[in-house]
């Protein structure tokens, strides 16, 4: 697994050698996929994000131990950031007051709101800022 700016780049493994790149505010999408690559690397024009709209993405995703919540919010305004189990439940609320406009990380290491470490499994953070709603799936392994 390999960053650039704000894509992450990883093989997909288990004898494959399917590449896939992650990048912010979108799904996964392989950059080849062939029996054998006839280059080791992938040579990609960096590109800086677009503060002009916001965006919400996590990383490394998925995780073992915990990840940061990077988003960009474009005029200030209260803002919730909230983690989410796979049923809707809040597990833990990460930000809940006024932002000014900008970039932001959080870290989240995991824990729910009691403290306790959340089992493996699929959570969602949930931006929301004025009429912005933006939700990013994350994926915890143990």
């Amino acid at each position: 697994m390999a960053s650039a700016g704000s894509a992450i780049f990883c093989l997909k493994g288990s004898n494959s050698y399917e590449f896939w790149a992650y990048g912010p505010g979108a799904d996964t999408m392989p950059l080849f996929a062939e029996p054998q690559p006839e280059r080791e690397g992938v040579m990609a024009e960096v590109t800086g994000l677009d503060l002009s709209k916001p965006w919400l993405t996590a990383y490394p995703n998925p995780t073992r131990l915990g990840l940061n919540i990077s988003y960009n919010i474009t005029s200030a305004a209260p803002t919730r950031l909230r983690v989410y189990d796979a049923t809707g439940k809040v597990i833990t609320s990460l930000w809940n007051a006024a932002r000014s406009r900008g970039q932001y990380v959080t870290h989240w290491g995991g824990l729910a709101a009691n403290g306790r470490q959340v089992p493996a499994g699929i959570y969602f953070v949930k931006l929301e800022s004025g009429d912005t709603r933006l939700t990013q799936k994350l994926i915890i392994q143990r």
